[in-house]
């Protein structure tokens, strides 16, 4: 039987109908869903709806429309899907529910991951940590154009890293449907750090900040659950950790 749409958002619903096909199975990837004619018809909507609406899918990535061929359903990919659908804009009012996520979700997620870590991903981590450092260590110049957005992108890779360890994947996916809001905030953070160490002449309190991830390993690496919420919530605290020798 037909799916007639009585909803007032008419684009929305049809989005809805189609997604719920493809959940089920009426659509396969690969296949081609019928005409806008033929869709339109069974929603009873305007051709432009259906229009609308399919291209809404395609900038979801669930959707590929082929000029002159049709409209095909494509492969699920959440990670390319959450950047593509999130319209969190990041504000200044939001930093105090961040840091509180962090505190109370960060925390828990640290000492599961030194819990089931295995000896793969404490390599991958490792590299994590030393391609941060190396980030600034490495600059052309403190104010090179680009230079805090990267630091944050790899802070964020870190902190996705951790919840991967943990092998709970709620957690994971939690972190990554916050990916571009983290990055932004973690970018703030670096940028007011650095400003108030240099107002205060300490550039190398900012530079061993830098090294505080390493904190992290090493409780990780000991599997001391304990430690690596601690070094969670110094660093949601913005202290500064001066950091143990990198173990080998």
């Amino acid at each position: 039987m037909a799916k007639k749409v009585i909803r007032k958002n008419l684009v929305d619903q049809v989005c809805e109908i189609l997604l719920e096909s493809i959940r089920n199975g009426d659509y396969a990837v690969g296949d081609k869903l019928p005409s806008e004619n033929d869709l339109a018809e069974e929603f009873g909507t305007s051709r432009l709806t259906v229009r609308l609406a399919i291209q809404k899918l395609n900038a979801m990535e669930l959707l590929e429309t082929k000029v002159g061929e049709g409209t095909y359903v494509k492969a699920f990919n959440y990670e390319q899907y959450i950047n593509n659908v999130s319209e969190i804009i990041f504000s200044q009012e939001m930093m105090r529910d961040i840091k509180d996520f962090r505190m109370y979700v960060e925390k828990g997620v640290a000492v599961l991951a030194a819990q089931n870590r295995t000896e793969e991903e404490l390599s991958e981590l490792k590299t994590l940590c030393m391609e941060y450092e190396g980030l600034y260590q490495n600059r052309k110049g403190a104010e090179e154009k680009g230079l805090w957005k990267r630091l944050a992108r790899k802070d964020y890779e870190i902190h996705l890293k951790v919840c991967e360890m943990s092998h709970n994947e709620l957690f994971r996916l939690t972190y990554l449907t916050m990916k571009n809001i983290m990055i932004d905030y973690m970018e703030e953070i670096i940028r007011s750090r650095k400003k108030r160490y240099e107002k205060n002449n300490e550039e190398e309190k900012f530079a061993a900040s830098l090294t505080t991830h390493r904190k992290l390993y090493d409780a990780i690496l000991r599997q001391d659950g304990s430690a690596s919420s601690d070094v969670i919530e110094n660093m949601v605290n913005y202290e500064i950790l001066m950091p143990d020798s990198f173990l080998a």
